[in-house]
């Protein structure tokens, strides 16, 4: 199944659940752009794909609002509907289902 993260970053869990800091796992470079050029390579996989659109039009995101984690794509303060809005327009969403309609 096609996935797309916004972010993940496991350091705040540094030293009570992880306690060794070569075990944490965290994107370095994560972005909006990077994000949604993410999508835009699922949209386009989707597009080429050959398989029945019913099974193969799935995409896992994550995550709505892992705020412990750095996976935020709920409206917020920072970015308002930034990363809804992203995942709206690079997988060509039916008009109605992005955040500010």
């Amino acid at each position: 199944m096609r996935c797309a993260a916004s972010g993940f970053d496991e350091r705040p869990r540094f030293p009570h659940l992880i306690p060794d800091r070569t075990k944490i796992r965290y994107y370095e470079d994560q972005t909006p752009e990077l994000f949604a050029q993410g999508l835009s390579h699922i949209r386009a996989d989707i597009a080429d794909s050959g398989h029945i659109s019913a099974v193969d039009n799935f995409v896992s995101i994550y995550a709505w609002n892992e705020w412990h984690e750095g996976g935020i794509i709920e409206p917020n303060a920072k970015d308002g509907c930034l990363y809804l809005g992203l995942i709206h327009d690079r997988l060509n969403l039916p008009k109605g289902t992005s955040c500010g309609d």
